[in-house]
């Protein structure tokens, strides 16, 4: 009697009740926390704003100047009569050109009676009794003359003359030469000029050719390495094969200097801006 009370009971629950108790009677799964490797919901991140770096005020790029090299004085200059502080820009070997247009005075070369071949500066060839010839004349380089010896031919004075060679004949005649042209002309002008057909000077170029220096026509003599002087008759005789003939022919220094003993004087030869060959 009473079990069917019980089931009369449960008949009049409402559904809400059933349903509660249905589900206290159903078995709960555990939850189980999720495993590495499962995806599992991540919190939604802010996108990032990537912050770049507040760039400074580029300074306008200056040219580079390039890296001035200390210019140092070349032989040139220096056997022109100046030590490497008084050697001016200008005086640069490339710089300096071949040219009597602008010269009021020049050193001249000239041959007394006593045989010794002299020079001076002066702004007009030196004539009078006691000159015999006059050889060759010389453009001066700047700085040629001191400054007591410019004032002196502006004033219409005459300056004393240097010996350049005692008894200036023969062997000696030709030494003349070498201490004309590697002296006088080599260290104080800015080229020289040959007035009178005397003698045979044969320079040697840097590049080993061979110039036979004509009359009445300016050369710069530091142009070129070596030098010598022949008499003119012995010149005459070589063949026209000959080194010193056809100039055609590049020499070394120990050639020109073999070849030029034989035909003159040892004295005679000589390299530019040295006391001997």
């Amino acid at each position: 009697m009473s079990e069917d009370v019980g089931t009369i009971e449960n008949a009049d629950q409402p559904e809400e009740a059933k349903a509660e108790e249905k589900a206290a009677e159903e078995p709960k799964v555990e939850e189980k926390p999720a495993e590495e490797g499962e995806d599992e919901e991540k919190p939604v991140e802010e996108a990032k704003v990537e912050e770049k770096p507040v760039e400074e005020p580029k300074a306008e790029a200056k040219p580079v100047e390039e890296a001035k090299v200390e210019e140092k004085p070349d032989r040139v200059a220096l056997a022109a009569g100046y030590s490497p502080v008084e050697v001016p820009k200008a005086e640069k070997a490339e710089e300096l050109k071949v040219t009597a247009a602008h010269y009021d005075v020049y050193g001249w070369c000239f041959r007394d009676q006593s045989d010794k071949m002299l020079f001076r500066w002066a702004k007009n060839e030196p004539q009078g009794d006691g000159v015999q010839v006059v050889y060759a004349k010389i453009a001066p380089a700047d700085g040629a003359l001191k400054p007591f010896e410019r004032k002196a031919l502006d004033e219409g004075k005459e300056l004393k003359a240097s010996q350049v060679q005692a008894g200036a004949t023969g062997t000696k005649f030709l030494g003349g030469w070498k201490t004309l042209l590697n002296i006088d002309a080599y260290r104080k002008g800015e080229s020289f000029i040959l007035l009178q057909d005397v003698v045979k000077l044969l320079l040697l170029g840097h590049d080993g050719s061979i110039t036979l220096v004509q009359k009445d026509q300016p050369l710069d003599v530091r142009q070129f390495q070596a030098g010598t002087a022949i008499q003119t008759d012995k010149f005459a005789s070589l063949i026209e094969t000959h080194p010193f003939k056809s100039t055609s022919k590049k020499l070394t220094y120990a050639e020109f200097q073999v070849i030029a003993s034989g035909l003159g004087s040892r004295d005679a030869v000589w390299i530019f801006g040295k006391k001997d060959f």
